[in-house]
């Protein structure tokens, strides 16, 4: 016979009962000051609770299984509801004795409209059912609690146990607390249950409660105090003071983020590991090996909820375009998925992955021939000029073809993608990355597709993707939906052609479908032969040029009072007219003012333009003029009383306006940029986070925190093959005495490389 259903006295009694025991259990820990709102600290708690992976790097997310708002009418059928949820396991506090004797009924009474009181995600992904805490913070009454029940998911599945919680948000009192939840008979209990208060008066503060501040036992805890009071606390006030926060769960909205990193963590050994350690490549393996495996383990997890919905009776085919290094279609071939990769050149690495990988090395040109009626996904993952194509080939390959895409460079069908205008004067506040993320979604709804966003979480600066699973139109409509394709390539096309201001002329007129099934005749694919862009092509006058600039532009920035003599001038930059620094005009001690020398070096240089070519061939005048100590920055023997000068630091843009545009012009197209030059010459110039600075040879080890490319070379072999830059060129010589410096100071020193072999 059921109990007699609880009073409403009753309930309110044992509300306040379990709140007070809450209360009594958790003592003052520590304050912060804090200059945010009460929404910026419910924002901020929203972000703990949404996603802690961005507070804590050993979580890779949450999962929630229960959201639901506790009021007095319904207080006890929520906690019944907790209970038989977590029927395994058992609480730190024990509040279930406030329960005992009440009517488990009242679990399955539904409101007054007939929805029950609760957001259960067992039965549903997780994304489906919260989308963002902080919407469900902001419909609580001031008098009701929102009661959350997850489970923060751990990187390392096979080696941790996810950590259960029970929160408990009150809009009343500013109060959010987490209590720990734990498996029935797993012994002795060490974690901590916390709370995090926000108070206005009498100023601003964030207060951090908990069940213990003893430290002793936080190597024992899944989150300890140390942690909670100088990561998470500080983590929480410094995002109350933002004035507004992405609070919602971006990143693989697509999938469960459970299976997402079990599977990850799978792959990971299965292939990361290995193929990290025996990389052939030039390229980074920490970022392009584990890129590949997170963006494979993205693919299989989709797939596979695909074929759950779908009931698809064999495993998707596919196909890779502009394949790379080829990991990605040998992790997909290895987990049993029929499939190739195509790409313009051969990788070293492809002879590794055996005869189950299937890689083709060809030329990839939109057309008839270029379709895959027989694929079920497209893959385009960093497919560069091939990436506007991708929705146009997956739609037309056949109805049910499917793509996904990374996009990556700016390209557009026949050309660099050309940005609105508008959007430099200020029209179109987003950055390029996002228009351009726009058009690419545009041409997959334009193509028919339902086109869906997420963000990967791959060790890249390019992290948005596109899937485009389903249709917007029935398979009916497929014909008219192709000729619409068809008029929307061919109006692309003249587009294009009229930004290159050539007649269209009309009986010669470039169709989207011409006689020979191209559907485009301007598209050019990449050459296959690689071009070389590290400076081989640029001559040694014109890199000392750029350094020499560099160099006495930043050594000219010192603010440390030095006596700075002269700054080195180029074709459009005259002397520095900074402090200590000599006015434009004056003479650099030959009688022969700074501009004439700059007027000379110009007429030299442009004399002897190689206009056909479009290469600056500087003559021997110019060389002679690099070369003259005169005009080289503080060539002194004055004594340095204020020692070793590190001079400032200039923006990339700053260092950019030292040069005329066809300089410029001719290292962007031959060597990557300004900034890859200064890259190259790493020994003296710190190139980080946009700024250039002078590579500071006072530190212990100066280049800390570099990627180096040959980390497994012996670097002892190296000590003394090169001769020390500062030593030869900055006013006070190196910094370094010549037994602690790996260069060499002066020819004597100077050891012989040893020479590589070709693997």
């Amino acid at each position: 016979m059921a109990a007699p259903m609880a009073s409403g006295d009753e309930i309110t009694d044992d509300l306040d009962r379990m709140l007070s025991a809450i209360t009594s259990l958790l003592q003052p820990v520590c304050s912060e000051n804090c200059v945010g709102s009460e929404s910026g600290f419910l924002s901020a708690v929203a972000i703990w609770i949404n996603k802690p992976h961005v507070v804590n790097r050993r979580l890779c997310g949450s999962k929630f299984e229960l959201v639901t708002v506790v009021t007095v009418l319904n207080a006890f059928p929520d906690w019944l509801l907790v209970k038989r949820t977590f029927s395994d396991l058992d609480l730190v506090c024990d509040f279930e004795t406030f329960f005992n004797n009440k009517n488990e009924s009242l679990m399955d009474k539904p409101q007054e409209d007939g929805s029950f009181p609760f957001i259960g995600a067992n039965d549903r992904h997780e994304h489906e059912a919260v989308e963002d805490i902080r919407d469900c913070i902001d419909a609580i009454p001031n008098d009701a609690f929102l009661v959350i029940v997850r489970q923060m998911l751990q990187k390392q599945p096979e080696k941790h146990e996810n950590i259960a919680e029970l929160i408990i948000i009150d809009r009343k009192t500013c109060q959010c607390t987490f209590i720990p939840l734990r498996k029935q008979g797993s012994g002795e209990y060490h974690d901590v249950a916390y709370s995090f208060k926000y108070a206005a008066n009498p100023k601003p503060c964030l207060t951090l409660y908990a069940s213990t501040n003893d430290c002793t036992l936080d190597s024992k805890r899944k989150l300890s105090v140390t942690w909670i009071q100088n990561q998470l606390l500080q983590k929480i006030a410094r995002w109350s003071e933002q004035p507004s926060l992405r609070t919602q769960v971006t990143s693989l909205c697509l999938l469960n983020i459970e299976e997402y990193n079990r599977l990850y963590s799978e792959l990971k050994k299965t292939y990361g590991l290995y193929f990290a350690k025996i990389w052939p490549e030039t390229t980074n393996p920490e970022k392009f090996v584990y890129e590949d495996v997170a963006i494979a383990t993205y693919l299989l997890c989709l797939w596979r909820g695909e074929t759950e919905r779908s009931g698809l009776p064999r495993k998707q085919r596919f196909v890779d375009l502009g394949c790379g290094n080829g990991l990605l279609v040998h992790i997909l071939n290895s987990e049993g998925h029929p499939g190739y990769g195509i790409d313009l050149r051969r990788r070293n690495i492809w002879d590794l992955y055996g005869p189950g990988t299937d890689l083709r090395e060809a030329s990839i040109t939109p057309s008839n021939e270029c379709v895959f009626p027989d694929v079920d996904w497209l893959i385009g993952n960093h497919s560069d000029e091939l990436t506007p194509w991708i929705p146009v080939m997956a739609a037309r390959s056949s109805y049910n073809c499917k793509y996904f895409v990374l996009p990556c460079c700016f390209w557009d069908f026949i050309t660099r993608f050309s940005f609105d205008k508008s959007s430099s004067k200020g029209v179109d506040s987003s950055g390029k990355y996002r228009q351009y993320l726009n058009y690419i979604r545009d041409i997959g709804e334009t193509c028919g597709f339902r086109t869906e966003e997420d963000i990967l979480r791959i060790p890249s600066t390019k992290r948005v993707c596109f899937v485009g699973r389903s249709r917007s139109y029935s398979s009916l409509e497929e014909e008219q939906m192709d000729a619409s394709r068809l008029d929307f390539l061919s109006c692309k096309q003249t587009l294009v052609t009229q930004q290159k201001d050539e007649p269209m002329i009309q009986d010669q007129d470039k169709t989207a479908a011409d006689s020979e099934g191209q559907w485009t005749a301007d598209f050019t694919p990449r050459s296959k032969v690689e071009t070389t862009r590290n400076c081989v092509a640029i001559s040694q006058e014109i890199k000392t040029l750029v350094v020499m600039t560099v160099f006495n532009k930043i050594l000219g920035c010192d603010n440390s009072g030095c006596d700075i003599t002269h700054s080195f001038v180029t074709a459009n930059v005259m002397c520095d007219t900074s402090p200590n620094v000599c006015d434009v005009g004056k003479t650099c001690g030959k009688g022969e003012s700074c501009i004439e020398k700059v007027s000379k070096m110009n007429s030299n240089t442009y004399k002897n333009a190689d206009q056909s070519k479009g290469n600056l061939v500087y003559g021997s005048k110019f060389a002679k003029l690099l070369k003259d100590e005169n005009c080289v920055q503080g060539r002194t023997d004055s004594k340095v009383e204020c020692g070793w000068r590190k001079g400032g630091r200039l923006t990339l843009g700053q260092v950019a306006d030292l040069f005329d545009k066809p300089l410029l012009h001719q290292l962007k197209n031959e060597c990557g940029g300004l900034q890859t030059l200064l890259r190259n010459h790493s020994h003296i110039f710190q190139v980080s986070g946009g700024h250039v600075c002078l590579r500071d040879f006072t530190l212990d080890n100066p280049f800390e925190g570099r990627y180096m490319k040959g980390r497994y070379t012996d670097k002892t072999d190296y000590v003394k093959t090169t001769l020390c830059w500062f030593y030869d060129h900055h006013p006070d010589g190196c910094p370094r005495s010549s037994d602690k410096c790996a260069y060499a100071h002066g020819i004597q020193e100077l050891r012989t490389k040893p020479r590589k072999e070709k693997s």
